[in-house]
């Protein structure tokens, strides 16, 4: 097997799996919506946030293999180069992360009352933010995967490190703070 058949059809599976979670999303969402009707409105609100933003990312998702498999059929060269909506898929994982950690860095100071929790959590959010988003417009900049990863190899692997910081943070902080009924 090429390489060129081993990036599209590991696109194409991704794209796949992608498609299975936001439909698996889209009841998610709708059982939620039925199931807490009085929730409050700001919470009502991340959560169609959040599906929006993650049937865009599909959407982006789709273009992309449908302009690297069928558009550029045979033409190896568009491989080299990103697109709008390989960027947006970027900037699109940044607003989600942002969404879900701003959520429950709120949730452990709620539940925990300390403030420095809360604020620390917040300021590498924040901070993760910065990194996706400088990678993400480095991507709009020049859309050459030579170059982005020859250029934003730091920027990658901090707003990546960061990532995996606040999830393994966030699921401690979370796990440890007692009486965690979601009101």
């Amino acid at each position: 097997m090429n390489l060129v058949f081993n990036i599209l059809g590991g696109s194409f599976v991704g794209n796949l799996l992608t498609a299975l979670c936001v439909g698996v999303l889209t009841i998610q969402t709708y059982s939620y919506y039925n199931a807490f009707p009085n929730d409050a409105r700001p919470l009502k609100l991340a959560v169609g946030l959040l599906w929006a933003l993650q049937v865009f990312q599909l959407a982006c998702c789709t273009q992309t293999v449908y302009r690297w498999s069928v558009a550029n059929h045979n033409n190896h060269s568009a491989l080299e180069w990103g697109s709008w909506e390989f960027g947006m898929h970027q900037i699109n994982t940044v607003c989600s992360s942002v969404t879900v950690q701003t959520f429950f860095a709120y949730r452990v100071y709620s539940l925990s009352a300390s403030l420095y929790t809360g604020v620390l959590v917040q300021i590498l959010v924040f901070l993760q933010f910065g990194f996706g988003a400088a990678v993400s417009v480095k991507t709009h900049m020049n859309q050459e995967f030579k170059v982005i990863v020859k250029e934003c190899t730091w920027p990658i692997v901090s707003w990546l490190a960061i990532q995996v910081c606040l999830g393994h943070n966030l699921s401690v902080l979370v796990s440890n703070v007692h009486n965690l009924a979601f009101h």
